[in-house]
């Protein structure tokens, strides 16, 4: 490969991450905002977009779980409230709802 071709697909990486960058800012905030609106399944849609983007991002597996939780689809929100405390066992809040949730469905047992 020449060099001219490696600096300009290194130009195209560089832009490229920067695009993802903005794409991702872009989404969070319309996440945010419908979240603000009340409006739970753009808001779910925005984070699913940034799982698209960023699949082992915990944050967003969490807060997409939250607003599952929020909507009472307690099977949803165990689903990424657990797939974000793989990707990220620090998160005690996914820990928590992720309880609460299993509690909600009847499963006691996993409600530790």
């Amino acid at each position: 490969m020449s060099a001219l071709a490696l600096v300009a697909l290194l130009v195209i990486s560089v832009r490229g991450g920067q695009s993802t960058q903005d794409r991702t800012r872009a989404l969070m905030e319309r996440a945010q905002a419908a979240e603000q609106r009340e409006n739970l399944d753009e808001a779910a849609e925005a984070y699913r977009e940034i799982l698209r983007l960023h699949p082992h991002w915990a944050a967003a597996k969490f807060n997409l779980g939250l607003v599952y939780y929020t909507q009472k689809r307690n099977t949803e929100a165990i689903r990424f409230f657990t797939e974000a405390l793989q990707d990220d066992s620090s998160l005690a809040d996914a820990c928590l709802f992720r309880g609460v949730a299993f509690y909600r469905t009847n499963q006691f047992g996993e409600a530790r």
